[in-house]
């Protein structure tokens, strides 16, 4: 893995500013982003880190579509009445590691608390 920089975002302005940066990345939970920097794929200079950024809500859009917050969870995702209804597949995709771990099993405390933004499902990452 390349060096690289690390900055803990104050709010979302500051974030957005700071990733603004040549080379620039979003990180949350950050383990798949980690995983590409270590093989190479990924080679950002610098993270920002949005972890503890208010950016979990899921509201409804005068447009008629649906804005995810980055932090918002799998689980959170699945279980919205606006997603089941509108977007099943999306609770389907948010639901799919659920179904292939059983509390008590490694990583069960990470898959849970997963989230949308930066994960596997905004990454259409679908090994595992």
């Amino acid at each position: 893995m390349r060096p690289f920089t690390y900055e803990r975002a104050t709010d979302p302005h500051a974030a957005v500013a700071a990733a603004s940066r040549d080379g620039a990345k979003f990180i949350s939970g950050g383990t798949n982003l980690l995983d590409l920097m270590k093989l190479e794929i990924e080679r950002p200079i610098h993270l920002v880190d949005i972890s503890r950024l208010p950016l979990k809500d899921i509201e409804a859009r005068p447009d008629g579509s649906l804005r995810i917050g980055a932090q918002a969870s799998n689980s959170d995702v699945a279980a919205d009445a606006q997603v089941r209804t509108r977007y099943p597949v999306l609770t389907q995709a948010a639901t799919y590691a659920y179904e292939h771990w059983e509390v008590g099993q490694p990583l069960y405390g990470f898959i849970v608390g997963a989230t949308i933004g930066r994960g596997r499902i905004a990454r259409i990452d679908t090994s595992n």
